[in-house]
């Protein structure tokens, strides 16, 4: 994840505050040693991904024309306004593990998300109904990704629809 930008000397504030973030593990280290399990957890998965972010831009801001557009998705859409000095970097990496840690405090363990592509809004929105879960992300072309408890979107996964 961090073989191109990780040994960048520009990119060392990053990696250092990355680091206090999670607790005295350097990102570039846990990487390459620690269970996928860590890795995907909340707030280590979206503080890797904005460092990946913060680190490639301050490693290659230099060779950058002087007008680029940015754009990110999700935890990217926070790594994006680092990238464009909206944010100075450990304010950036700062709210991703604050934003981790709110989605953290509004799930519980066995929660999670299914993607629904093909079946109208109103169509979504009455399984949503049925099955307690919710619309959590709306996509263009009729694709959604619903979020709910595992129990709920496994059931509904399996359901035949007309």
């Amino acid at each position: 994840m961090f073989s191109v930008t990780g040994n960048a000397e520009a990119a060392a504030s990053v990696f250092a505050h990355a680091t206090k973030l999670l607790g005295g593990r350097d990102p570039r280290e846990l990487v390459r040693t620690d269970q996928a399990s860590v890795l995907r957890s909340n707030r280590v998965a979206q503080i890797l991904c904005v460092s990946q972010a913060l680190g490639a831009a301050t490693a290659l801001r230099k060779v950058w024309p002087e007008r680029i557009l940015l754009a990110g998705y999700s935890v990217g859409e926070m790594a994006a306004w680092g990238v464009a000095d909206i944010f100075d970097s450990a304010t950036t990496l700062n709210l991703a593990a604050l934003r981790a840690e709110l989605m953290d405090m509004a799930s519980v363990p066995g929660d999670g998300l299914l993607s629904v592509r093909g079946l109208s809004r109103t169509s979504v929105d009455n399984l949503c109904r049925r099955y307690a879960t919710a619309v959590a992300i709306v996509n263009p072309n009729d694709s959604f990704v619903l979020g709910g408890s595992g129990e709920a979107l496994d059931t509904l996964e399996y359901q035949r629809l007309p």
